[in-house]
């Protein structure tokens, strides 16, 4: 019966040593990091072409809306080098398309990826998937429609909003007709007119 229990102790013992080793191999070569703050700017172009609507396609960024210091609209995506996002003018829609390619990191990342547009004060149709990330706007649009998996949602004011939601708070500022779905957060409207 000992020497069953030493072969064992041996066995979980090389088993321990290998994970380990393969473990401090892979933290040597690709490196072990904490990194803080806003992720790497990766796209940064003026839009010159004109549209009345916005499509938002993302798996896992934050989108943020902001009033534009110029007549300009500006798309800024913050991420990893390995995201290789798509913005184009088409049919009259800005389409932002930025799908994370699987890529394994090892060590703690506490960087903001986000989409950033900076809109004039011209009203748009908004149109947005999001599987994961927090969407904000100080900015005000003519129509929303929203489908998020996980992320808080923080909106101006629309003629009409569609919300559906499955995780994360919702609120929003002013809207004529307003449907939210939502299977867990808090929802908040400022006012219905």
């Amino acid at each position: 019966m000992d020497r069953t229990l030493t072969i064992v102790r041996i066995v979980l013992l090389s088993i321990l040593v290998l994970i380990l080793s393969g473990v401090l191999i892979i933290f040597m070569t690709k490196g072990f990091n904490f990194e803080f703050g806003k992720a790497e700017l990766i796209y940064d172009e003026v839009i010159k072409e004109e549209f009345d609507k916005i499509d938002i396609q993302t798996e896992s960024l934050d989108i943020r809306f902001e009033k534009s210091n110029n007549e300009e609209v500006s798309v800024k995506i913050y991420d990893d080098e390995d995201n290789e996002p798509t913005v184009k003018v088409e049919d009259n829609t800005l389409k932002v398309v930025s799908k994370n390619r699987r890529v394994i990191h090892f060590g703690f990342n506490f960087k903001t990826s986000e989409i950033v547009i900076s809109l004039p004060s011209s009203l748009y149709d908004l149109v947005i998937d999001s599987k994961s990330g927090d969407i904000t706007s100080s900015v005000d649009f003519k129509t929303i429609s929203i489908k998020s998996t996980s992320g808080d949602i923080e909106i101006g004011s629309a003629t009409d909003i569609d919300i559906k939601s499955t995780s994360g708070d919702i609120r929003v500022d002013e809207g004529d007709t307003i449907a939210i779905e939502s299977t867990s957060g808090d929802i908040f409207i400022n006012k219905v007119t």
